[in-house]
C-alpha cells in the first residue's frame, strides 16, 4: 500500500502501521505533511503481535511483524506534544528492516526518530538516512534516561540480544542537546556521515 501526498493533522496520532491481524510489510509513506497530532506519534511503526517473534527474538514474518516499509520525504512536525509521541516511532515486538529517509522532522514530543524496546523484540536492520532533524524531544521520554532535546533515540537494552543493528547515516541534526542517543551502548549501531549543527553532544552512548 502507498500513503502519498496527504495532509494529516489535528488527530490523536497521524499514521499507524501495526500487525495485530498479520504482517504489515513493504508499504510506502511518502510526501505527506504530518503535523499537530498532539496526543501520539506522527508516524508509528509498531509490532503488537506476540507471534511475530519467538522467545529467542527470531522474527516469524508469516505470523506478524512490521518490516520492509519505507517512510520518505515527509514533513513530520509538532506531534505528541501533549501526550507521549515522537515524530516517527519504531517499536516491538517485531519492527525491523524499515527505511526512514529524507524526511524533515521537528518539534515533536519525543525524539524525531524514537526506537523503543517492548519486551522480547526483533528491532534490527532499520536504516535512518538523509533526514533533517530540528529540535525534537521537547517533552522528554517518560521512563527512559532521555529527558533533553534529541534527534534519534535508541532504547534496546535486553540482555537477550547482543546487537541492535541500526544504521544512522547522512542525516543533519540541528538545535538539539543530543543528536543521537543510544542507551544500548552502541551494540550494533552504525553511525556515519551525519552533520551536527548547534548540537551540544553529537552522539551519547
Amino acid at each position: 500500500s502507498k500513503i502519498l501526498d496527504n495532509t494529516i493533522e489535528f488527530n490523536s496520532g497521524g499514521i499507524l502501521m501495526s500487525d495485530e491481524l498479520g504482517p504489515t510489510s513493504y508499504n510506502t509513506i511518502e510526501g505527506n505533511l504530518v503535523e499537530d497530532n498532539e496526543s501520539d506519534c506522527g508516524i508509528t511503526i509498531v509490532g503488537h503481535n506476540a507471534k511475530a517473534v519467538n522467545a529467542k527474538g527470531v522474527p516469524q514474518p508469516s505470523a506478524g511483524g512490521v518490516f520492509g516499509n519505507v517512510v520518505k520525504a515527509n514533513v513530520v512536525i509538532s506531534n505528541g506534544t501533549t501526550g507521549e509521541g515522537g515524530g516517527i516511532l519504531l517499536a516491538g515486538a517485531a519492527s525491523y528492516d524499515n527505511t526512514i529517509s529524507n524526511n524533515q522532522i521537528s518539534g515533536n514530543g519525543l525524539a524525531g526518530v524514537t526506537i523503543h524496546e517492548h519486551g522480547v523484540d526483533a528491532l534490527n536492520g532499520d536504516v535512518i538516512s538523509g533526514n533533517w532533524f530540528g529540535t525534537n524531544d521537547i517533552t522528554g521520554d517518560p521512563g527512559t534516561p532521555d529527558q533533553v532535546t534529541t534527534g534519534v533515540f535508541i532504547e534496546r537494552d535486553s540482555p537477550k540480544f547482543p546487537t541492535v543493528d541500526i544504521t544512522v547515516k547522512n542525516n543533519t541534526f540541528a538545535w538539539d542537546v543530543i543528536g543521537i542517543y543510544d542507551i544500548t551502548g552502541a551494540r550494533g549501531l552504525t553511525q556515519r556521515g551525519n552533520k551536527f549543527l548547534h548540537v551540544a553532544e553529537n552522539v551519547k552512548l
